[in-house]
C-alpha cells in the first residue's frame, strides 16, 4: 500500500538533527530511557522502546527488529521465516525483539503469549516461539492449554514451574504491557515489523528485510559523519522514522478552505457489480473508494466513511471498488468474499467485518466462518467466492482505477474530485459540502437526477476555470 512519497535518505537525516543534535546534550530534546535489559548499552527509544523484552541476538547489534506478533497465525509464520533468514546471515549485526500483539479474539493466541513468557523464565523463549511456529497449524481449535505442558517437556523445561509461571500476574501484565504499545503505535496487522523504527507491515519477503537493512547502514553512516554516538543510533533512527509518519499524516489531515479544494475531477464508471452502499436513492454526491480491505489505512478510513454516511444519508451514495495490493497477500481472498457477501445483500456487514479483522484473514476458512456468522447461504456464497468470473471482475476494477491514476490505498473520488489518503472526517465534508450546492444547483438548472445528474457534475467540474 503506497501511503505516501518515500522520503529521501537526507531528509530523514535532517530529521534526526534537529531532534538528536540541536544542544550540547544529545538527550536534550529526545526524552530517552535506559534499557532494562542486562548487557544492553544502546540508549533506548520512548516512542519504541526495547526494555527487557526478550531478544535474539547482541542486544546491542546496530539492526534492531522489533517484531509484534501474536501467534498462532499463519502469515507470523511466513513472516518468521523471513526475519530468521536475515538473522542467520547477519548474526553479528542483528538482533529480533519481540513484542506480544495477541488476537483478542483468539483464547490460543493469549495462551501462546503466556506460554513465551512462561519459557522466557527459563531462558528459552525463542526456543518456544520456534516451537509454537512449527506447530502453528496444530494450535488452532485445540486445547492448547494440555499441548502448552507437552510443548514444554519436548523442550526439557521444569513443567512444574513451567505450569505455576503460566498463571502468573506478572507474566499477563508483561503481554500486557506489549498489547498497549501495539494500540499506542496503532497497529492493525500481524505481524508488522519495525526495523530501526522503520514499519513493516504484514509478513516481509527476505529481500524486502535486506534492502531495508541496507538503508539502514547508509543512516548509520551519515549519523556517524555527524558525530551521532553510536549507542544513540537507535534511538536517533525511531525519532527520524517517527517524524516522518508525524509529518506525513499532518500534511495528510490539514484541513483545507473550499476554495483550496482541487477541484481537477475524472470520470468513474459505477458498474453494475460494484458494491454500492448508502441509504439514498437520490443521491447529489457519489464517492468512489478504492481500497485495499487488507490494507490498514483503509481499514481507518472506514470508520470516516461510516461516519460521513451517517451524516449524509440521504444525499450521498458510496460505491467501493476493489484494488487489491501485491504486498497484501489476502487481499483478493477478502474481495471475493466482499463481492460474494455482496450478491446476498450483506456487502456492507462483510465489509465492516473484514475491516475490524484484518489479522484473522491467514486462518483457515476465515471468509467462511464470517459467512456462516451472517447467516448467508453457504453453497450461494461459495459459488460466488470462488468464481473466475469473480476474480476477473476484481482486477478489472484495480485496472480501471489505475487508468485513473491510483498507485496506493485508500483512493477516492467525490463526484470526480481525487481524494488520496485516509483523510478527516472534516477534509471529506468540505468537499461534499461544496458538491451538493453545486448538485442542487445543476439538478434544478438541467431537471435531471442519478447517474446522469452524476456524469454532468464532473463535466462541469471540468469545464470550470
Amino acid at each position: 500500500m503506497i501511503r505516501m512519497a518515500v522520503y529521501p535518505l537526507l531528509v530523514l537525516l535532517g530529521s534526526m538533527v534537529v531532534i538528536s543534535c540541536s544542544s550540547s546534550s544529545p538527550n536534550a530534546d529526545r526524552p530517552a530511557i535506559q534499557a532494562q535489559l542486562d548487557g544492553r548499552n544502546l540508549t533506548d527509544s520512548t516512542y519504541l522502546p526495547l526494555l527487557d523484552s526478550a531478544t535474539l541476538g547482541d542486544p546491542n547489534a546496530p539492526i534492531v527488529i522489533v517484531e509484534f506478533v501474536g501467534l498462532p497465525c499463519p502469515d507470523c509464520a511466513r513472516g518468521a521465516a523471513s526475519v530468521d533468514a536475515l538473522y542467520e546471515q547477519n548474526p553479528d549485526k542483528v538482533q529480533i525483539v519481540f513484542k506480544h500483539r495477541p488476537n483478542d479474539n483468539q483464547q490460543e493466541s493469549w495462551m501462546a503469549a503466556r506460554m513465551l513468557e512462561a519459557a522466557h523464565r527459563q531462558d528459552s523463549f525463542f526456543e518456544m516461539r520456534a516451537l509454537l511456529l512449527e506447530k502453528n497449524d496444530e494450535l488452532r481449535g485445540h486445547n492448547i492449554r494440555e499441548m502448552a505442558m507437552e510443548m514444554a517437556d519436548e523442550l526439557g523445561l521444569n513443567t512444574r514451574q513451567f505450569r505455576a509461571d503460566l498463571e502468573s500476574l506478572d507474566l499477563l501484565g508483561r503481554i500486557e504491557r506489549d498489547q498497549r504499545l501495539a494500540d499506542e503505535l496503532e497497529l492493525r496487522i500481524n505481524p508488522t515489523y519495525f526495523v530501526n523504527g522503520k514499519e513493516m507491515v504484514g509478513p516481509r519477503r527476505l529481500r524486502d528485510l535486506q534492502e531495508t537493512v541496507a538503508q539502514i547502514e547508509r543512516m548509520t553512516r551519515e549519523m556517524r559523519e555527524l558525530d551521532v554516538p553510536d549507542v544513540e543510533h537507535y534511538a536517533s533512527a525511531v525519532s527520524a522514522f517517527r517524524a516522518q509518519r508525524q509529518e506525513e499524516r499532518h500534511s495528510r489531515d490539514v484541513d483545507l478552505d473550499v476554495q483550496d479544494v482541487d477541484t481537477t475531477s475524472a470520470f468513474v464508471e459505477i458498474d453494475e457489480h460494484d458494491f454500492v452502499y448508502g441509504e439514498t436513492e437520490e443521491f447529489l454526491v457519489t464517492v468512489v473508494e478504492f481500497s485495499s480491505l487488507q490494507c490498514p489505512f483503509s481499514a481507518d478510513a472506514s470508520e470516516t466513511i461510516a461516519e460521513l454516511e451517517e451524516r449524509y444519508a440521504e444525499e450521498v451514495r458510496f460505491v467501493f471498488k476493489h484494488f487489491p495490493m501485491d504486498m497484501h497477500i489476502h487481499s483478493v481472498e477478502a474481495a471475493r468474499a466482499l463481492f460474494a457477501a455482496d450478491r446476498q445483500q450483506a456487502g456492507l456487514p462483510m465489509m465492516r467485518r473484514l475491516f475490524r479483522s484484518q489479522n484473522r484473514f491467514g486462518e483457515d476458512g476465515y471468509f467462511q466462518q464470517v459467512a456462516t456468522e451472517l447467516e448467508l447461504d453457504q453453497a450461494q456464497f461459495q459459488r460466488d467466492f470462488s468464481a473466475g468470473a469473480t476474480e476477473d471482475f476484481i482486477w478489472e476494477s484495480r485496472e480501471s482505477g489505475e487508468a485513473l491514476g491510483v498507485v496506493g490505498t485508500p483512493h477516492f473520488f467525490i463526484n470526480g474530485v481525487p481524494v488520496s489518503g485516509a483523510m478527516s472526517v472534516d477534509h471529506f465534508a468540505r468537499i461534499i459540502d461544496r458538491e451538493l450546492i453545486r448538485a442542487r444547483s445543476l439538478k434544478e438548472e438541467l431537471e435531471i437526477e442519478g447517474d446522469e445528474l452524476y456524469r454532468a457534475l464532473i463535466e462541469d467540474l471540468d469545464g470550470t476555470e
